[in-house]
């Protein structure tokens, strides 16, 4: 009995696969027989084709996705800011969030040189609320006086900026206080630094003294580089931190001026004039 080509037909099926196509061979004689590679096992239209296997899903899938948010925005108690030399200020910026959410730090950009600004707190968070800080901004003995620059308070949360403009001004007029509580004697830095420096501008630069203490002071020069040999006295302070009596001169030359209190000589400075 042949049932040898009924057991490969069987075994394909069940495979399944499709036998190809043998040519010139009787039915049964699979002796020198040579498959038909031409024949086509593309399956009916609607019908899986049974050699192919599932597609590979294997990969790798984005997904874009993005939070809308709005953008902050900065107010300025005070928009414009006029200081001396050696002058210290505060302003205080309230940040509305206006949708915006996350961490954001805080700066003065385009200041102009020997002008510095500090942030309290430096880093603000950003949520339902608007949140406030305190910028500080101080001018160097030594600088340049400006007549006006546009700098900018930014607050910058990841890759968004959010800016406010902010005036500046910075007078020729070198400011020098008597702290309250001041010490009296051998007291190099009683006027805020053993020498302070400052740049002679045009005809003159001012100097002026302002009296913070509880106590009566009197300002008494050599006489050199246009400051007066003695002035009157300047009152004391009202109240602490109101200031009191002030005394105003002119600086006309370079040099180093000694100066004291006429009453507390044990409180001294050397302005150097550049």
């Amino acid at each position: 009995m042949r049932s040898t080509p009924i057991l490969v037909l069987a075994l394909g099926f069940l495979a399944g696969g499709c036998l190809p196509d043998y040519v010139g061979s009787a039915p049964g004689d699979l002796s020198g027989a040579e498959p038909d590679m031409a024949h086509d096992n593309t399956p009916p239209a609607g019908e899986p084709d049974p050699i192919e296997g599932p597609a590979d899903l294997a990969g790798t899938v984005t997904i874009d996705m993005f939070v809308a948010t709005g953008t902050s925005s900065i107010a300025l108690s005070d928009a414009t800011a006029t200081l001396r030399l050696n002058e210290t200020k505060t302003v205080t910026l309230t940040i509305t969030p206006n949708g915006a959410t996350g961490t954001g730090t805080l700066a003065l950009a385009n200041a102009p040189a020997g002008v510095t600004a500090t942030f309290n707190p430096p880093t603000v968070t950003l949520g339902a609320s608007p949140v406030t800080s305190t910028m500080t901004v101080t001018s160097l003995s030594s600088m340049t006086p400006v007549s006006s620059a546009a700098t900018n308070v930014t607050l910058t949360v990841g890759t968004a900026t959010s800016t406010k403009t902010f005036g500046l001004t910075v007078l020729p007029e070198l400011l020098l206080s008597i702290a309250n509580g001041v010490v009296l004697t051998n007291n190099p830095t009683a006027f805020g630094g053993a020498s302070i420096p400052v740049k002679l501008i045009g005809a003159g630069t001012k100097i002026t003294f302002v009296n913070m203490d509880a106590k009566e002071h009197r300002i008494h020069a050599d006489g050199t580089g246009g400051v007066a040999h003695e002035g009157n006295n300047m009152a004391a302070a009202p109240a602490v931190g109101m200031p009191g009596g002030t005394y105003t001169q002119t600086i006309t030359a370079t040099g180093t001026i000694p100066l004291r209190c006429h009453v507390h000589p044990g409180m001294t400075v050397n302005v150097v004039v550049q």
